[in-house]
């Protein structure tokens, strides 16, 4: 499995440090204009993560169709098949990249949002970090749901051959998603059960930020966070049924 890993990080990993450097820049940017222009203060700027949590999303949801999506992933792939490696290591390969990409965007995160609050901001409103975990580990949660089921639908969805057109699958299905969870609160106060549904957990995160959205998806915290914990355990393992036992990837 290392040597997959090597490859796979040695084929995306450019890719990886380039979606880092887009972060660092929009996180100072943030603070420098919201601290000159006043658009955020410090406390908010803070608690919410330099709003960085919205940018690692889409990285995220890009890396992620990218995984399994598009010809040129499915030729990797399968070149990885034919020196040998087991299919399990090589779909474990692109799950460690996934997460190994995730943390590198997060440690940026975290660090440059401390620098710049003590940097451009005067460490002002510091005194707390409560409601700055909750961000961090909401978005984890929130990035793993949400990876593992694009993962998922790239290796259902095997004919998509551009990477743009896996990009845009990948992306569509997490808008997609959220519109029927929004959908889904028209009727979740009658039918409880449907709170249940998979969707309703890509809610997750702005649910642990702001409790109140409790009325929406009717959801308690802990039931929020176990189950999005266990359906994108789910995903993650239909993922690897089909990577394993489908027909052999197509050049």
């Amino acid at each position: 499995m290392f040597n997959a890993i090597k490859e796979t990080f040695a084929k995306k990993g450019k890719l990886s440090l380039i979606f880092g450097a887009i972060l660092a820049l929009y996180i100072i940017v943030v603070a420098i204009w919201g601290a000159f222009g006043n658009l955020i203060n410090a406390e908010n700027f803070f608690e919410s993560l330099g709003t960085a949590n919205v940018v690692i999303g889409l990285l995220m949801m890009i890396l992620a169709s990218l995984s399994f999506g598009s010809h040129d992933t499915r030729e990797f792939l399968a070149s990885l098949i034919d020196k040998g490696h087991r299919k399990i290591d090589v779909f474990f390969s692109q799950c460690i990249f996934l997460v190994c990409s995730y943390v590198f965007f997060m440690l940026i995160s975290v660090i440059l949002v401390i620098l710049m609050q003590l940097i451009v901001f005067g460490g002002q409103d510091m005194h707390s970090f409560k409601q700055f975990n909750i961000v961090v580990y909401g978005n984890a949660i929130h990035m793993f749901i949400m990876s593992t089921m694009i993962m998922f639908l790239m290796v259902l969805c095997r004919g998509i051959k551009s990477r743009m057109g896996a990009i845009a699958t990948g992306i569509g299905l997490n808008y997609v998603g959220l519109g029927i969870a929004w959908i889904g609160f028209l009727f979740v106060y009658h039918h409880r059960f449907l709170k249940w549904e998979p969707f309703n957990f890509l809610m997750v995160e702005n649910q642990l930020i702001k409790p109140i959205n409790h009325t929406l998806t009717k959801l308690y915290r802990p039931e929020a966070i176990t189950g999005s914990l266990i359906y994108g355990v789910i995903f993650t393992v239909l993922a690897l049924c089909l990577f394993l036992y489908m027909k052999p990837l197509k050049r």
